[in-house]
This record gives C-alpha cells, structure tokens and sequence, in this order.
C-alpha cells in the first residue's frame, strides 16, 4: 500500500480522482466484454477483456473487485474458445484475487 498524502492535498484528491476513472472505464470495458461474449463473439471478448486488463494495470491491485470479475469473465472466454491453458490461468488469478478482496 501507498503512503496518503493529507485529505486537503490536491495531489490525493487528483491521485484518489484517477483511481475512480480507471474503475469507471474498466467497468465500461467489462460490460462490452460481457455483452460479445453472451451474443457468442468471443474473441472480441477476449480481445476486450485483454484490453481491460491493460486499463487497470497499476492502476487496480488483486484485491479490487474489477480485477476478480475480469479475470472470472475471461475464465469462461477461454472455456468457450477450448483454450484450457487461459481457462487455468485466469481462474487462479481470480480466486487469488478474491481470496485479496477477501483479506
């Protein structure tokens, strides 16, 4: 965890502002992702939900919720596009980051 500047700082604020934007966006990104992979498009999905995962790159840690739904989505991507190595490695990466979030 980062060391907090003081509440009234307008570098937190801006800090705290960026934080919530990525959230923002990869929660736009995810629903996109959802909606190709339930009319059958998945490897738009997967390519979505890749990009996603770009977004909150050293923006969102394991334990954010985002982070678990991404890779859980991209869990069943894979199952549906018989990629058995993705379905592994995505599903470990989720239930490590719900195990983060539920610490």
């Amino acid at each position: 965890p980062r060391c907090l500047l003081p509440a009234n700082d307008p570098t937190e604020s801006k800090l705290s502002d960026g934080k919530e934007t990525v959230a923002n966006k990869a929660r736009e990104g995810w629903d996109n992702g959802l909606v190709q992979y339930q009319s059958g498009d998945f490897k738009r999905s997967r390519a979505t939900l890749h990009g996603v995962l770009q977004i909150m790159d050293g923006w969102l840690g394991d334990e954010h919720q985002m982070m678990y739904e991404t890779h859980k989505l991209l869990a069943d991507v894979c199952l549906a596009l018989d990629d058995l190595a993705g379905v592994e490695r995505h599903a470990a990466i989720a239930l490590r980051c719900i195990q983060n979030h539920l610490q």
